[in-house]
């Protein structure tokens, strides 16, 4: 995992100071590599399908 924040995947704009800041981790089966995606969940939330919806809890 990076600890640097990514460009959103969406848009494509800086990510450095968001508040609604989502890392995605993808993996698939049977394959060793990760795929790290960084976004706004405003953005992912644009583009997922209805029904689905991405939730920012501050930790």
């Amino acid at each position: 995992m990076t600890e640097q924040r990514l460009r959103c995947c969406v848009c494509g704009r800086d990510t450095f100071d968001a508040t609604d800041y989502v890392h995605l981790e993808l993996t698939a089966q049977h394959v060793d590599t990760r795929q790290f995606l960084g976004a706004h969940a405003e953005c992912l939330n644009g583009v997922l399908a209805q029904g689905f919806t991405v939730e920012v809890h501050l930790m």
